[in-house]
Protein backbone atom coordinates (compact mmCIF):
# COMPACT_ATOMS: atom_id res chain seq x y z
CA UNK A 1 0.00 0.00 0.00
CA UNK A 2 1.27 3.04 -0.73
CA UNK A 3 2.16 5.86 1.99
CA UNK A 4 0.66 9.21 2.00
CA UNK A 5 2.58 12.38 2.59
CA UNK A 6 1.49 14.30 6.31
CA UNK A 7 1.17 17.36 3.40
CA UNK A 8 -1.55 15.78 1.41
CA UNK A 9 -3.80 15.81 5.38
CA UNK A 10 -2.65 19.07 5.91
CA UNK A 11 -3.61 20.85 3.12
CA UNK A 12 -7.54 19.23 2.93
CA UNK A 13 -8.03 20.48 6.19
CA UNK A 14 -6.78 23.51 6.07
CA UNK A 15 -9.03 24.38 2.62
CA UNK A 16 -12.42 26.09 4.02
CA UNK A 17 -15.78 24.36 3.97
CA UNK A 18 -18.38 25.93 2.06
CA UNK A 19 -21.72 25.91 3.51
CA UNK A 20 -24.63 25.25 1.46
CA UNK A 21 -26.61 27.90 0.02
CA UNK A 22 -29.74 29.05 1.69
CA UNK A 23 -32.97 27.81 0.61
CA UNK A 24 -34.56 31.12 -1.55
CA UNK A 25 -37.68 31.37 -0.30
CA UNK A 26 -36.83 31.84 3.38
CA UNK A 27 -38.30 34.23 5.65
CA UNK A 28 -37.58 35.86 8.98
CA UNK A 29 -39.67 37.23 11.59
CA UNK A 30 -39.01 40.60 10.35
CA UNK A 31 -40.86 39.94 6.74
CA UNK A 32 -43.97 39.89 8.28
CA UNK A 33 -46.27 42.68 8.33
CA UNK A 34 -45.74 45.09 11.01
CA UNK A 35 -49.43 44.83 12.38
CA UNK A 36 -48.81 40.75 12.42
CA UNK A 37 -46.17 41.11 14.66
CA UNK A 38 -47.80 44.27 16.86
CA UNK A 39 -50.70 41.50 17.54
CA UNK A 40 -47.34 38.94 18.35
CA UNK A 41 -45.93 41.55 21.07
CA UNK A 42 -49.70 41.82 22.95
CA UNK A 43 -50.29 38.39 22.90
CA UNK A 44 -46.79 37.92 24.54
CA UNK A 45 -47.67 40.73 27.14
CA UNK A 46 -45.42 43.01 26.26
CA UNK A 47 -48.47 46.44 26.63
CA UNK A 48 -49.81 46.11 30.29
CA UNK A 49 -53.24 47.68 30.94
CA UNK A 50 -52.18 48.88 34.40
CA UNK A 51 -49.03 51.09 34.66
CA UNK A 52 -45.52 49.59 34.99
CA UNK A 53 -43.50 50.12 37.99
CA UNK A 54 -40.00 51.04 37.11
CA UNK A 55 -39.00 50.94 41.13
CA UNK A 56 -40.24 47.57 41.59
CA UNK A 57 -40.36 45.91 37.58
CA UNK A 58 -37.97 43.11 36.46
CA UNK A 59 -37.27 40.18 39.40
CA UNK A 60 -36.99 41.90 42.45
CA UNK A 61 -40.22 42.85 42.25
CA UNK A 62 -41.95 39.29 41.02
CA UNK A 63 -39.48 38.16 44.31
CA UNK A 64 -41.68 40.83 46.38
CA UNK A 65 -44.51 39.93 44.76
CA UNK A 66 -44.41 36.02 45.31
CA UNK A 67 -43.34 36.38 49.02
CA UNK A 68 -46.44 37.23 50.33
CA UNK A 69 -49.10 34.18 50.31
CA UNK A 70 -52.06 36.76 50.59
CA UNK A 71 -51.50 38.78 47.46
CA UNK A 72 -53.38 36.01 45.18
CA UNK A 73 -56.13 37.47 47.18
CA UNK A 74 -55.78 41.45 46.03
CA UNK A 75 -56.86 42.55 43.01
CA UNK A 76 -55.61 45.23 40.57
CA UNK A 77 -55.06 48.31 42.46
CA UNK A 78 -55.27 50.43 39.20
CA UNK A 79 -58.15 48.31 37.73
CA UNK A 80 -59.71 49.08 41.12
CA UNK A 81 -59.26 52.93 41.01
CA UNK A 82 -60.65 53.33 37.86
CA UNK A 83 -63.84 51.86 37.60
CA UNK A 84 -64.93 51.50 41.02
CA UNK A 85 -65.06 54.78 41.41
CA UNK A 86 -66.76 55.35 45.33
CA UNK A 87 -66.97 51.93 45.82
CA UNK A 88 -63.14 52.05 45.81
CA UNK A 89 -62.71 52.79 49.44
CA UNK A 90 -64.64 49.47 50.16
CA UNK A 91 -64.05 47.56 47.51
CA UNK A 92 -60.18 48.36 46.44
CA UNK A 93 -57.36 45.51 47.43
CA UNK A 94 -54.02 46.89 47.76
CA UNK A 95 -52.21 45.49 45.62
CA UNK A 96 -50.85 45.20 41.86
CA UNK A 97 -50.66 41.68 40.64
CA UNK A 98 -49.80 41.66 37.33
CA UNK A 99 -47.89 38.95 35.14
CA UNK A 100 -44.04 39.99 34.33
CA UNK A 101 -42.90 41.84 31.11
CA UNK A 102 -41.63 39.49 28.30
CA UNK A 103 -38.07 41.16 28.32
CA UNK A 104 -36.96 37.85 26.35
CA UNK A 105 -38.02 39.55 23.65
CA UNK A 106 -35.03 42.45 23.89
CA UNK A 107 -32.41 40.02 23.43
CA UNK A 108 -33.34 38.47 20.39
CA UNK A 109 -31.39 40.58 17.69
CA UNK A 110 -30.63 44.24 17.20
CA UNK A 111 -33.09 45.37 14.85
CA UNK A 112 -36.22 43.66 16.70
CA UNK A 113 -34.91 44.84 19.76
CA UNK A 114 -35.06 48.00 18.72
CA UNK A 115 -39.10 47.78 17.85
CA UNK A 116 -39.91 45.66 20.90
CA UNK A 117 -38.26 48.68 22.75
CA UNK A 118 -40.30 51.44 20.62
CA UNK A 119 -43.22 49.22 21.81
CA UNK A 120 -42.58 48.96 25.02
CA UNK A 121 -42.27 52.30 26.16
CA UNK A 122 -44.60 54.12 23.46
CA UNK A 123 -47.71 51.82 24.49
CA UNK A 124 -47.54 51.65 28.19
CA UNK A 125 -47.84 53.90 31.02
CA UNK A 126 -44.55 54.38 33.34
CA UNK A 127 -44.32 55.46 37.30
CA UNK A 128 -41.92 56.06 39.32
CA UNK A 129 -41.26 57.14 42.93
CA UNK A 130 -37.87 59.10 44.80
CA UNK A 131 -39.08 57.26 48.03
CA UNK A 132 -39.34 53.76 46.42
CA UNK A 133 -36.69 51.24 46.26
CA UNK A 134 -33.49 53.11 43.85
CA UNK A 135 -35.45 56.29 44.13
CA UNK A 136 -35.15 58.08 40.33
CA UNK A 137 -32.11 55.95 39.08
CA UNK A 138 -34.41 53.46 36.79
CA UNK A 139 -35.21 57.04 35.23
CA UNK A 140 -31.66 58.10 34.69
CA UNK A 141 -30.61 54.61 33.44
CA UNK A 142 -33.12 54.89 30.65
CA UNK A 143 -31.02 55.66 27.32
CA UNK A 144 -32.21 57.72 24.49
CA UNK A 145 -33.97 55.85 22.54
CA UNK A 146 -36.57 54.74 25.28
CA UNK A 147 -37.27 58.41 26.46
CA UNK A 148 -37.81 59.39 22.57
CA UNK A 149 -40.81 56.58 22.96
CA UNK A 150 -42.06 57.57 26.28
CA UNK A 151 -45.87 59.06 26.12
CA UNK A 152 -47.32 58.60 29.98
CA UNK A 153 -44.96 59.20 33.19
CA UNK A 154 -46.07 59.90 36.33
CA UNK A 155 -43.15 61.41 38.82
CA UNK A 156 -43.79 61.00 42.90
CA UNK A 157 -40.95 63.26 43.73
CA UNK A 158 -42.20 64.11 47.13
CA UNK A 159 -45.64 62.01 48.05
CA UNK A 160 -47.03 62.82 51.49
CA UNK A 161 -50.24 60.96 50.82
CA UNK A 162 -50.90 57.16 52.03
CA UNK A 163 -50.50 55.11 49.06
CA UNK A 164 -53.72 52.43 50.09
CA UNK A 165 -55.58 55.12 52.17
CA UNK A 166 -58.77 54.46 50.27
CA UNK A 167 -58.56 50.82 51.42
CA UNK A 168 -57.30 51.47 54.80
CA UNK A 169 -59.97 53.68 55.59
CA UNK A 170 -62.74 50.90 56.70
CA UNK A 171 -60.24 49.02 58.70
CA UNK A 172 -59.48 51.99 60.95
CA UNK A 173 -63.30 52.68 61.19
CA UNK A 174 -64.13 49.22 62.21
CA UNK A 175 -61.55 49.04 65.12
CA UNK A 176 -61.76 50.60 68.13
CA UNK A 177 -59.71 53.58 68.88
CA UNK A 178 -56.42 51.51 70.27
CA UNK A 179 -55.94 50.59 66.61
CA UNK A 180 -56.85 53.98 64.47
CA UNK A 181 -54.25 55.87 67.02
CA UNK A 182 -51.21 53.02 66.55
CA UNK A 183 -51.69 53.36 62.61
CA UNK A 184 -51.51 56.59 60.50
CA UNK A 185 -51.91 55.42 57.01
CA UNK A 186 -51.49 51.68 55.62
CA UNK A 187 -49.54 49.21 56.83
CA UNK A 188 -48.14 48.40 53.42
CA UNK A 189 -46.88 51.26 52.72
CA UNK A 190 -44.17 50.10 54.63
CA UNK A 191 -43.35 47.94 51.78
CA UNK A 192 -43.65 50.97 49.59
CA UNK A 193 -41.50 52.75 51.43
CA UNK A 194 -42.82 55.57 54.02
CA UNK A 195 -44.72 58.29 52.93
CA UNK A 196 -42.81 61.61 52.46
CA UNK A 197 -42.75 64.67 55.05
CA UNK A 198 -43.89 67.65 53.39
CA UNK A 199 -40.93 69.37 51.21
CA UNK A 200 -38.99 72.51 52.82
CA UNK A 201 -36.20 74.67 52.20
CA UNK A 202 -34.15 74.34 55.05
CA UNK A 203 -34.77 70.06 55.35
CA UNK A 204 -31.37 68.38 54.41
CA UNK A 205 -32.85 66.60 51.14
CA UNK A 206 -33.89 69.82 49.78
CA UNK A 207 -31.30 70.01 47.46
CA UNK A 208 -30.55 66.95 46.73
CA UNK A 209 -33.81 66.31 45.76
CA UNK A 210 -33.64 69.04 43.43
CA UNK A 211 -30.40 68.62 41.69
CA UNK A 212 -31.78 65.42 40.58
CA UNK A 213 -35.03 66.44 39.71
CA UNK A 214 -32.62 69.05 37.76
CA UNK A 215 -30.79 66.11 36.04
CA UNK A 216 -33.91 64.12 34.69
CA UNK A 217 -35.77 67.47 33.27
CA UNK A 218 -32.78 68.23 31.43
CA UNK A 219 -32.82 64.69 29.63
CA UNK A 220 -36.12 64.63 29.30
CA UNK A 221 -36.49 67.86 27.52
CA UNK A 222 -33.75 66.55 25.13
CA UNK A 223 -34.26 63.72 24.48
CA UNK A 224 -38.24 63.25 24.80
CA UNK A 225 -41.18 64.25 22.30
CA UNK A 226 -42.51 66.74 24.23
CA UNK A 227 -45.45 67.43 22.03
CA UNK A 228 -46.43 63.31 22.80
CA UNK A 229 -45.53 62.92 26.24
CA UNK A 230 -47.69 63.42 28.96
CA UNK A 231 -45.92 64.72 32.64
CA UNK A 232 -47.76 63.98 35.76
CA UNK A 233 -45.86 65.07 38.91
CA UNK A 234 -46.66 65.06 42.49
CA UNK A 235 -44.12 67.10 45.14
CA UNK A 236 -45.72 68.19 48.36
CA UNK A 237 -44.17 71.01 49.90
CA UNK A 238 -44.81 72.82 52.91
CA UNK A 239 -44.61 76.35 51.81
CA UNK A 240 -44.63 78.48 48.25
CA UNK A 241 -41.06 79.00 48.44
CA UNK A 242 -40.08 75.10 47.77
CA UNK A 243 -43.02 74.77 45.15
CA UNK A 244 -41.63 77.67 43.40
CA UNK A 245 -38.25 75.98 43.21
CA UNK A 246 -39.72 72.63 41.82
CA UNK A 247 -41.54 74.78 39.37
CA UNK A 248 -38.59 76.87 38.53
CA UNK A 249 -36.71 73.63 37.14
CA UNK A 250 -39.17 72.54 34.76
CA UNK A 251 -38.55 75.63 32.31
CA UNK A 252 -36.65 74.30 30.33
CA UNK A 253 -40.00 71.68 28.99
CA UNK A 254 -42.12 73.27 27.11
CA UNK A 255 -45.64 71.97 24.43
CA UNK A 256 -46.31 68.64 26.59
CA UNK A 257 -49.31 66.84 25.15
CA UNK A 258 -50.96 66.88 28.65
CA UNK A 259 -49.51 67.33 32.30
CA UNK A 260 -50.65 67.43 35.97
CA UNK A 261 -48.87 69.07 38.46
CA UNK A 262 -49.87 68.82 42.55
CA UNK A 263 -47.63 70.97 45.27
CA UNK A 264 -49.67 70.45 47.81
CA UNK A 265 -51.62 67.27 49.69
CA UNK A 266 -53.89 69.78 51.58
CA UNK A 267 -56.39 72.34 49.45
CA UNK A 268 -54.52 75.52 48.94
CA UNK A 269 -55.68 78.55 46.68
CA UNK A 270 -51.69 79.56 46.33
CA UNK A 271 -50.53 76.24 45.56
CA UNK A 272 -53.40 75.56 42.88
CA UNK A 273 -52.64 78.88 41.23
CA UNK A 274 -48.79 78.04 41.09
CA UNK A 275 -49.63 74.53 39.80
CA UNK A 276 -52.38 76.11 37.23
CA UNK A 277 -50.30 78.29 35.46
CA UNK A 278 -46.84 75.97 35.55
CA UNK A 279 -49.20 73.21 34.13
CA UNK A 280 -51.11 76.13 31.42
CA UNK A 281 -47.06 76.93 30.53
CA UNK A 282 -46.32 73.56 29.65
CA UNK A 283 -49.22 72.78 27.47
CA UNK A 284 -48.95 75.91 25.60
CA UNK A 285 -52.12 77.28 26.68
CA UNK A 286 -51.36 80.11 28.81
CA UNK A 287 -52.78 83.08 27.28
CA UNK A 288 -50.05 86.45 27.14
CA UNK A 289 -50.78 89.24 29.18
CA UNK A 290 -49.75 92.54 29.05
CA UNK A 291 -49.62 95.47 31.48
CA UNK A 292 -51.28 97.97 29.31
CA UNK A 293 -54.05 95.56 28.70
CA UNK A 294 -57.30 96.59 30.93
CA UNK A 295 -60.82 94.23 31.68
CA UNK A 296 -62.99 95.55 28.58
CA UNK A 297 -66.80 95.86 29.81
CA UNK A 298 -69.35 94.00 28.23
CA UNK A 299 -72.99 94.33 27.65
CA UNK A 300 -75.41 91.33 26.47
CA UNK A 301 -79.22 90.89 26.52
CA UNK A 302 -80.31 89.09 29.71
CA UNK A 303 -81.85 86.24 26.73
CA UNK A 304 -78.51 85.89 25.44
CA UNK A 305 -76.53 85.64 28.69
CA UNK A 306 -78.50 83.44 30.38
CA UNK A 307 -78.65 80.86 27.06
CA UNK A 308 -74.88 81.01 27.86
CA UNK A 309 -74.75 80.38 31.37
CA UNK A 310 -76.52 77.37 30.52
CA UNK A 311 -73.85 75.69 29.46
CA UNK A 312 -71.39 76.90 31.81
CA UNK A 313 -70.35 74.69 35.37
CA UNK A 314 -73.79 75.91 36.84
CA UNK A 315 -75.59 73.23 35.56
CA UNK A 316 -73.64 70.08 37.10
CA UNK A 317 -73.30 66.83 34.94
CA UNK A 318 -74.59 64.74 37.94
CA UNK A 319 -77.03 65.06 41.19
CA UNK A 320 -75.60 67.26 44.23
CA UNK A 321 -75.66 65.20 46.96
CA UNK A 322 -76.60 66.98 50.75
CA UNK A 323 -76.55 65.94 53.72
CA UNK A 324 -76.26 67.92 57.72
CA UNK A 325 -73.27 66.73 58.65
CA UNK A 326 -70.98 67.13 55.54
CA UNK A 327 -72.81 69.82 53.70
CA UNK A 328 -72.22 69.40 49.70
CA UNK A 329 -71.08 66.13 49.82
CA UNK A 330 -67.64 65.62 48.04
CA UNK A 331 -67.12 63.31 45.41
CA UNK A 332 -64.66 60.75 44.09
CA UNK A 333 -61.46 61.76 41.75
CA UNK A 334 -62.51 61.81 38.20
CA UNK A 335 -59.71 59.59 37.48
CA UNK A 336 -58.58 61.81 35.05
CA UNK A 337 -56.28 64.16 36.44
CA UNK A 338 -53.42 61.52 36.00
CA UNK A 339 -52.77 58.63 32.97
CA UNK A 340 -51.36 55.87 36.45
CA UNK A 341 -53.65 57.32 39.37
CA UNK A 342 -50.43 56.74 41.59
CA UNK A 343 -52.07 59.97 42.91
CA UNK A 344 -54.94 62.41 42.56
CA UNK A 345 -54.11 65.68 41.10
CA UNK A 346 -57.69 67.62 41.64
CA UNK A 347 -57.83 70.81 42.67
CA UNK A 348 -60.51 69.94 44.47
CA UNK A 349 -58.93 67.43 46.81
CA UNK A 350 -55.01 69.25 46.60
CA UNK A 351 -53.07 72.13 46.02
CA UNK A 352 -52.81 70.54 42.44
CA UNK A 353 -54.23 71.37 38.81
CA UNK A 354 -54.96 69.00 36.00
CA UNK A 355 -55.30 69.92 32.47
CA UNK A 356 -57.33 66.58 31.88
CA UNK A 357 -59.07 67.12 34.96
CA UNK A 358 -62.89 66.96 35.11
CA UNK A 359 -64.28 67.25 38.38
CA UNK A 360 -67.11 69.58 39.02
CA UNK A 361 -66.46 72.37 41.57
CA UNK A 362 -69.00 75.04 42.57
CA UNK A 363 -68.89 77.85 40.35
CA UNK A 364 -68.62 80.74 43.11
CA UNK A 365 -66.80 82.72 40.35
CA UNK A 366 -69.68 83.40 38.10
CA UNK A 367 -72.24 84.39 41.00
CA UNK A 368 -69.55 86.86 41.99
CA UNK A 369 -69.09 88.42 38.34
CA UNK A 370 -71.76 91.36 38.87
CA UNK A 371 -75.71 91.40 40.30
CA UNK A 372 -77.25 90.60 36.99
CA UNK A 373 -75.28 87.72 36.31
CA UNK A 374 -75.56 86.85 39.92
CA UNK A 375 -79.41 86.63 39.40
CA UNK A 376 -79.62 84.62 36.33
CA UNK A 377 -76.71 82.34 37.55
CA UNK A 378 -78.89 81.96 40.76
CA UNK A 379 -82.43 80.47 38.61
CA UNK A 380 -80.20 78.48 36.23
CA UNK A 381 -78.20 76.67 39.21
CA UNK A 382 -81.88 75.90 41.40
CA UNK A 383 -83.75 74.84 38.95
CA UNK A 384 -81.40 72.80 36.40
CA UNK A 385 -80.33 70.33 38.82
CA UNK A 386 -81.34 67.94 41.01
CA UNK A 387 -80.93 67.71 44.70
CA UNK A 388 -80.43 64.96 47.03
CA UNK A 389 -80.70 65.29 50.65
CA UNK A 390 -79.14 62.52 52.19
CA UNK A 391 -79.48 61.65 56.28
CA UNK A 392 -76.16 61.82 58.37
CA UNK A 393 -72.67 59.78 57.06
CA UNK A 394 -75.38 58.60 54.18
CA UNK A 395 -75.10 57.66 50.72
CA UNK A 396 -76.84 57.42 47.93
CA UNK A 397 -75.31 54.44 46.17
CA UNK A 398 -75.78 52.36 49.63
CA UNK A 399 -78.69 52.88 51.60
CA UNK A 400 -77.44 50.69 54.16
CA UNK A 401 -74.97 52.93 55.07
CA UNK A 402 -74.79 56.40 57.24
CA UNK A 403 -76.85 56.37 60.66
CA UNK A 404 -80.37 55.44 60.88
CA UNK A 405 -82.06 59.33 60.75
CA UNK A 406 -84.19 61.59 58.73
CA UNK A 407 -82.73 63.49 55.84
CA UNK A 408 -82.14 67.20 57.06
CA UNK A 409 -84.81 68.91 54.98
CA UNK A 410 -85.52 70.93 57.04
CA UNK A 411 -81.87 72.40 57.72
CA UNK A 412 -81.21 72.06 53.74
CA UNK A 413 -84.47 74.68 53.33
CA UNK A 414 -82.92 77.26 55.73
CA UNK A 415 -79.63 77.56 54.71
CA UNK A 416 -80.57 77.91 51.09
CA UNK A 417 -80.30 82.36 50.31
CA UNK A 418 -83.71 83.75 50.25
CA UNK A 419 -85.92 83.57 47.53
CA UNK A 420 -84.19 80.33 45.78
CA UNK A 421 -86.98 78.08 47.83
CA UNK A 422 -89.08 78.77 44.66
CA UNK A 423 -86.84 78.03 42.23
CA UNK A 424 -86.57 74.32 43.18
CA UNK A 425 -87.80 71.75 40.22
CA UNK A 426 -85.67 68.85 41.22
CA UNK A 427 -85.49 67.38 44.68
CA UNK A 428 -84.64 63.67 46.01
CA UNK A 429 -84.74 62.46 49.62
CA UNK A 430 -83.34 59.39 51.09
CA UNK A 431 -85.26 57.88 53.87
CA UNK A 432 -83.52 54.70 55.67
CA UNK A 433 -86.65 52.98 57.20
CA UNK A 434 -86.13 51.24 60.43
CA UNK A 435 -87.28 47.88 61.01
CA UNK A 436 -89.61 48.38 64.66
CA UNK A 437 -92.39 49.23 62.89
CA UNK A 438 -94.76 49.05 66.51
CA UNK A 439 -91.83 51.10 68.48
CA UNK A 440 -93.24 54.56 69.91
CA UNK A 441 -89.54 56.08 68.73
CA UNK A 442 -91.07 55.03 64.79
CA UNK A 443 -94.07 57.07 65.52
CA UNK A 444 -92.53 60.12 66.17
CA UNK A 445 -90.03 58.92 63.53
CA UNK A 446 -92.62 59.07 60.85
CA UNK A 447 -94.09 62.26 62.36
CA UNK A 448 -91.47 64.07 62.13
CA UNK A 449 -90.91 62.86 58.52
CA UNK A 450 -94.52 64.21 57.90
CA UNK A 451 -94.12 67.17 58.89
CA UNK A 452 -90.61 67.94 57.20
CA UNK A 453 -92.14 67.06 53.84
CA UNK A 454 -94.70 69.55 54.70
CA UNK A 455 -92.64 72.25 54.88
CA UNK A 456 -90.60 71.74 52.19
CA UNK A 457 -93.78 71.19 49.95
CA UNK A 458 -95.64 74.01 51.40
CA UNK A 459 -92.59 76.70 50.78
CA UNK A 460 -91.57 75.88 47.42
CA UNK A 461 -93.75 75.79 44.20
CA UNK A 462 -95.01 72.12 44.19
CA UNK A 463 -97.00 72.06 40.80
CA UNK A 464 -93.40 72.32 39.05
CA UNK A 465 -91.73 70.13 41.67
CA UNK A 466 -90.50 66.78 40.59
CA UNK A 467 -89.88 65.00 43.83
CA UNK A 468 -87.74 61.18 44.09
CA UNK A 469 -88.16 58.98 47.23
CA UNK A 470 -85.19 56.71 47.75
CA UNK A 471 -86.22 54.35 50.62
CA UNK A 472 -84.03 51.30 51.80
CA UNK A 473 -84.01 49.30 55.17
CA UNK A 474 -81.06 48.92 57.07
CA UNK A 475 -81.97 45.58 59.25
CA UNK A 476 -82.91 42.24 57.41
CA UNK A 477 -86.26 41.59 57.26
CA UNK A 478 -86.33 38.23 56.80
CA UNK A 479 -87.89 35.83 54.17
CA UNK A 480 -91.43 35.21 53.78
CA UNK A 481 -94.99 36.37 53.18
CA UNK A 482 -95.14 38.58 56.40
CA UNK A 483 -92.30 40.58 56.44
CA UNK A 484 -92.54 41.08 52.83
CA UNK A 485 -96.37 42.44 53.94
CA UNK A 486 -94.77 44.69 56.77
CA UNK A 487 -92.49 45.66 54.40
CA UNK A 488 -94.71 47.00 51.86
CA UNK A 489 -97.30 48.87 54.29
CA UNK A 490 -94.08 50.42 55.64
CA UNK A 491 -92.80 51.58 52.37
CA UNK A 492 -96.76 52.93 51.38
CA UNK A 493 -96.80 54.52 54.94
CA UNK A 494 -93.86 56.92 54.61
CA UNK A 495 -94.40 57.13 51.25
CA UNK A 496 -98.10 58.63 51.98
CA UNK A 497 -96.52 61.74 53.07
CA UNK A 498 -96.83 63.34 49.96
CA UNK A 499 -100.31 62.63 49.83
CA UNK A 500 -102.89 65.42 50.61
CA UNK A 501 -100.14 68.38 51.20
CA UNK A 502 -100.67 69.51 47.53
CA UNK A 503 -99.89 68.97 43.92
CA UNK A 504 -96.60 67.68 42.46
CA UNK A 505 -95.28 68.24 38.73
CA UNK A 506 -93.85 64.42 39.49
CA UNK A 507 -93.46 61.70 41.50
CA UNK A 508 -90.55 59.28 41.62
CA UNK A 509 -90.19 56.32 44.29
CA UNK A 510 -87.20 54.20 44.16
CA UNK A 511 -87.45 51.28 47.16
CA UNK A 512 -84.88 48.80 48.11
CA UNK A 513 -86.61 45.22 48.21
CA UNK A 514 -84.98 42.07 50.03
CA UNK A 515 -82.44 40.47 47.71
CA UNK A 516 -83.70 37.36 47.44
CA UNK A 517 -86.80 39.03 45.46
CA UNK A 518 -86.24 40.07 41.42
CA UNK A 519 -86.15 43.91 40.63
CA UNK A 520 -89.36 43.13 38.73
CA UNK A 521 -90.78 43.29 41.71
CA UNK A 522 -89.25 46.27 43.43
CA UNK A 523 -90.16 48.43 39.53
CA UNK A 524 -93.65 47.14 39.68
CA UNK A 525 -94.29 47.97 43.33
CA UNK A 526 -92.29 51.31 43.17
CA UNK A 527 -94.55 52.03 39.93
CA UNK A 528 -97.96 51.28 42.01
CA UNK A 529 -97.28 53.58 44.34
CA UNK A 530 -96.13 56.49 41.61
CA UNK A 531 -99.35 56.22 39.83
CA UNK A 532 -101.91 55.52 43.12
CA UNK A 533 -100.60 59.04 44.54
CA UNK A 534 -100.44 60.59 41.03
CA UNK A 535 -103.77 59.32 40.13
CA UNK A 536 -105.19 61.22 43.45
CA UNK A 537 -103.21 64.12 42.12
CA UNK A 538 -104.90 64.78 38.89
CA UNK A 539 -108.10 63.46 40.27
CA UNK A 540 -108.24 66.51 42.87
CA UNK A 541 -106.79 69.00 40.08
CA UNK A 542 -109.63 68.40 38.03
CA UNK A 543 -112.00 68.66 40.18
CA UNK A 544 -110.97 72.47 41.11
CA UNK A 545 -111.11 72.84 37.13
CA UNK A 546 -114.87 72.21 36.79
CA UNK A 547 -116.96 69.82 35.08
CA UNK A 548 -115.47 71.27 31.72
CA UNK A 549 -112.30 69.87 32.14
CA UNK A 550 -111.17 67.35 30.06
CA UNK A 551 -111.12 63.80 31.23
CA UNK A 552 -107.84 62.08 32.53
CA UNK A 553 -106.79 59.47 30.34
CA UNK A 554 -106.97 55.66 33.16
CA UNK A 555 -103.55 54.43 34.48
CA UNK A 556 -102.83 51.07 33.15
CA UNK A 557 -102.22 48.65 35.48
Amino acid sequence: MVQRKLDYYLQRSMQPERSPPPPPCALSFLDLPYHVRRRIYLLAGLVRFCPINLNQEGPRARHYLMKDDLVSDYACYFESRKFMGKLYEHDCRPACYCPPLPFSLLYISRALSKEVSHTLYSENSFTISKSDSWGLKPLQNLNAAALSSLRILAVRLNNCECIYKGAFQSLRTSQGPEVQSLFSCHPLCQGHGFHDQPLQSRARQHTAILQEWQYIVGELSSHCQLDSLRLDLVCDTQNMDSAQDVVNLLSPIQNLRACSIRLNQKPSWQHSTLARLTACRLGGGLPRQTEEEKPKTYYLPPEILSRILEYSELVAPFDLEWSSDRGLVPFDCCTKCTATLDFCACSFYHGAHSLTCTCWRLPLHIFLVSRQVYEISKTIFYQRNRFIILPKSGRLDDLKAGELTLPGITEWVKMLPPGTVKLLRSVGLVVPVPHSVTSPSYIRLLAKWENAVRLLLTTCESRKLSLSLFMGHKEDWGRGPEPEAILRSTYQAWSRSVQGICELQDLFIYIQWPDYTTADDTIRYSSELEKRYLAQAMTRRRGEMGPSAPAMVPWDE
